[in-house]
């Protein structure tokens, strides 16, 4: 069995499906244009890992814009089920799986390395996001589906909601640092390359 898998969770780049909660302050084009950033810094650093990587789509890669990636499409009804599903998959050929998401670029590889090296020695590995959620989820040998059941998904209750289930199932788990994920349009101020946007 090989050692660790990083899989990318992401949405194909179509005007009007991404970054929604940009649209209303900078427009369709514009929110497009800040995800292919995200989208493209991310896809940069899980190459630049030597991990295996997959990239985890939420619908059909219509325009064929993912023709030379290891892709998938995500199966479930809600977020919670599509990664559990994800990271099932995953560990039927690795020992080591780490899960993230296009919309954080405040990762780098070295965050990366520590993650699976943590893996070690937990069962469980979170990076937070500042909002709420979590930017990232690793898990080794096994995942346990109640982490995935009955959370509020998109709301600032997403880590505690987690939280509570690692304490009702005994999972040894350790958090990073939270980061910043781009969902809202005070977050693109943080970063140069998109405060041309606001």
């Amino acid at each position: 069995m090989a050692n660790t898998l990083l899989q990318l969770f992401a949405r194909p780049p179509v005007a009007g499906r991404v970054k929604t909660r940009l649209i209303p302050s900078i427009g369709r084009q514009a929110a497009l244009e800040v995800y292919r950033y995200c989208l493209q810094h991310n896809q940069s650093l899980i190459g630049n890992t030597g991990f295996d990587y997959q990239l985890w789509l939420s619908e059909a890669d219509e325009n064929n814009e993912f023709a030379n990636e290891p892709r998938y499409l995500q199966r479930g009804q809600d977020l919670g089920q599509r990664m559990l599903h994800a990271l099932q998959q995953g560990l039927n050929s690795h020992r080591h799986v780490i899960l993230i998401g296009a919309d954080c670029l405040d990762m780098d590889v070295a965050l990366l390395q520590q993650v699976d090296a943590r893996l070690d020695t937990h069962e469980l590995v979170l990076v937070p996001a500042l909002d709420g959620g979590y930017v990232l989820i690793a898990c080794r040998e096994s995942i346990h589906p109640a982490l995935f059941h009955d959370i509020p998904w998109g709301s600032d209750q997403v880590l505690k909601s987690t939280q509570l289930r690692i304490a009702e199932c005994s999972i040894d788990a350790y958090l990073f640092d939270p980061l910043r994920d781009i969902d809202r349009v005070e977050d693109l101020q943080h970063y140069a390359a998109l405060r041309t946007y606001l």
